[in-house]
């Protein structure tokens, strides 16, 4: 006889327990099937994992289960890890998601190949993050139909149409993604190098930045964001280099403009949600007439409510800060409106949670316009002091020449 696959959601709602045992046998059958149907697709975009992925996927879930575990989480089956060719993501989601995606209702991810180990690492990460989240399943007696209610902070509308807090959800895993980076990876001999490589990158950038006298906070939050930036030994062998700095700050911009525009760099992801998140937190600790002076303590309240399921002590502290109502008001402010005519990966709709790829580790969240403009114009200004430069030196050379250069 098979063996029955481990269930993994925190909580059954809807019908007796007969009923809750028909929703699980429902549950296999239909991951099966999807399995299978998801099999068809993709064959022609899978990739066969090699031991150093497989050895990082059991690493990263490992110190996924450790963090999540700090706030509440009860550890759930192994993730199923699929991996893409390049721009297989974008191909499956119809261009909704570039180099990751996840579906919380068959507890699997599909990740395209990268040439880069920390990305592989950091994008494995963050979807790990969304399925360590608690989940609710339900049964509609309308439609018949098993769906997920519950994904972590994430609440969905009766209509399937709203996804309540779910910017908090994106904020909390990018959070979270990003403890595993400081107190794992960055401690890691196996990524060492090239984050070694990318902190020398970012000191360049910092100095040429300086150098001008614009060094500003967008700048700094730009760097900091960086996780990576893959291939550049030939980048860091001109940094090395003989020539002039104003050459190496030209060169050193437009390199990171063109690996911008490629979109190979490497973020802490979902900034805009983070942004947003944070000025949430200041005003719940701004607002709780001191009883609150140290936001991570309101943080680990959201962190929990994500992980563990316990909204309630949340919404106290929410409630009895910015007034009666408000945390119904945070769930809107921070909602998701979904269309239902849009189909996943694998054709299913909204009101089913078959297949649906609810998170995304892309750098197309970071406010790269901005940045490409600000790099454009720097690699501008060096190469416009780098000709004034060369200018006056063949000025000086023909003097020389002449004889009328003196001391």
């Amino acid at each position: 006889m098979e063996n029955k696959m481990e269930f993994p959601f925190n909580k059954v709602v809807g019908g007796d327990v007969g009923r809750k045992e028909e929703m699980k046998e429902y549950w296999r059958r239909d991951v099966k099937r999807l399995s299978e149907k998801n099999g068809e697709i993709l064959k022609d975009l899978e990739l066969e994992l090699s031991e150093e992925e497989r050895e990082d996927i059991e690493m990263i879930g490992g110190y996924v289960n450790v963090i999540a575990s700090r706030y509440g989480a009860e550890e759930k089956p192994a993730t199923e890890v699929v991996l893409l060719e390049e721009g297989g993501v974008s191909k499956m989601t119809g261009g909704k998601f570039r180099s990751g995606a996840c579906s919380q209702y068959q507890r699997s991810i599909i990740m395209d190949e990268s040439p880069s180990r920390l990305a592989f690492a950091t994008t494995l990460a963050h979807e790990m993050f969304h399925l360590a989240g608690y989940t609710t399943l339900r049964f509609s007696k309308n439609e018949n139909d098993v769906y997920l209610s519950r994904t972590g902070i994430t609440m969905e509308s009766k209509d399937g149409d709203v996804e309540y807090f779910k910017e908090i959800e994106e904020a909390l895993v990018s959070r979270a993604e990003h403890m595993l980076f400081d107190e794992y990876l960055c401690k890691d001999p196996r990524y060492a190098d090239e984050i070694a490589k990318t902190d020398f990158v970012k000191k360049w950038l910092r100095k040429s930045f300086e150098a001008y006298g614009t060094f500003s906070r967008e700048q700094e939050e730009f760097l900091d964001s960086v996780y990576s930036f893959p291939d550049i030994d030939e980048l860091i062998e001109k940094l090395e280099g003989n020539e002039s700095e104003q050459f190496k700050f030209g060169y050193l911009h437009g390199y990171v403009d063109e690996m911008l525009e490629e979109e190979s760099v490497i973020f802490h992801e979902r900034r805009g949600e983070r942004k947003k998140f944070d000025s949430l937190v200041d005003s719940i600790m701004e607002n709780s007439a001191g009883k609150y002076t140290d936001r991570q303590e309101i943080l680990d309240l959201f962190m929990r409510a994500h992980f563990s399921g316990k909204l309630l002590p949340l919404a106290r502290v929410v409630e009895q800060s910015m007034g009666k109502g408000s945390f119904r008001e945070v769930a809107e402010n921070f909602a998701s409106y979904y269309d239902n005519a849009q189909e996943d990966m694998d054709g299913q709709s909204r009101e089913n949670e078959e297949g649906n790829l609810d998170s995304v580790h892309s750098v197309e969240e970071f406010n790269r316009q901005d940045m490409e403009e600000l790099l454009a114009k720097r690699k501008a200004e060096a190469e416009e002091l780098a000709r004034r430069q060369k200018e006056k030196i063949e000025m000086l050379e023909k003097a020389e020449k002449d004889g009328k250069l003196t001391f």
